[in-house]
């Protein structure tokens, strides 16, 4: 191995070495060098299907969206309700200065709930000419996952959420489709008093 932690790329001189001797010597370093180089080699076809999610909870369910649609997340300190929207729509808040419309997750999705549960923050969704924030109970954090390690074969959690939801990972997390969330028409409140 050379200093680099690569194997050398000149073989090594077996003259004065028997023939026979000499081809098993240059097959254990083509094998060394072989295995060297798939440790060491990323495997471009396994980084493309990688995802970045944003894991969190909200109610007793356990949740990640792609963390592409995240702009940011923020306390929730104060939330505004609005008059003549739909029951998921929780209220309202400023976020330095920009007032933004934030879904309660759990009635959107129609998901039984169990009790009050406290939310402490807001995580803020985002894509072309959508933006919204979602009551969270808690943020878990972000953790990298492949696309085939979402599982379409999913355990129900509402019959209506089953159109917002890409999967499940096998720690339970059930992954949202951001892109459908945030494209559905249903959110946007069009009525007048």
């Amino acid at each position: 191995m050379t200093d680099h932690g690569r194997p050398p790329t000149e073989p090594p001189d077996v003259s004065g070495v028997p023939e026979a001797l000499a081809e098993e010597v240059k097959r254990a370093i083509l094998k060394a060098r072989a295995q060297a180089l798939a440790q060491g080699m990323p495997h471009p076809e396994l980084e493309l299907d990688r995802v970045d999610m944003l894991t969190f909870t909200a109610g007793y369910e356990s949740f990640a969206v792609d963390a592409r649609y995240v702009r940011e997340v923020v306390p929730l300190k104060e939330l505004t309700p609005v008059p003549c929207t739909p029951p998921f729509v929780a209220g309202i808040i400023n976020v330095r200065g920009q007032i933004l419309s934030v879904l309660d997750l759990q009635v959107f999705l129609r998901i039984p709930t169990r009790g009050f549960v406290d939310r402490n923050n807001v995580i803020v969704m985002r894509d072309v000419g959508m933006e919204f924030g979602v009551m969270v109970v808690d943020v878990l954090g972000v953790q990298t996952v492949s696309e085939r390690d979402i599982q379409t074969s999913i355990r129900p959690v509402s019959e209506f959420a089953d159109g917002f939801i890409k999967g499940v990972l096998s720690d339970g997390v059930v992954v949202l489709d951001a892109a459908r969330l945030l494209g559905e028409p249903t959110i946007v409140v069009r009525e007048t008093v």
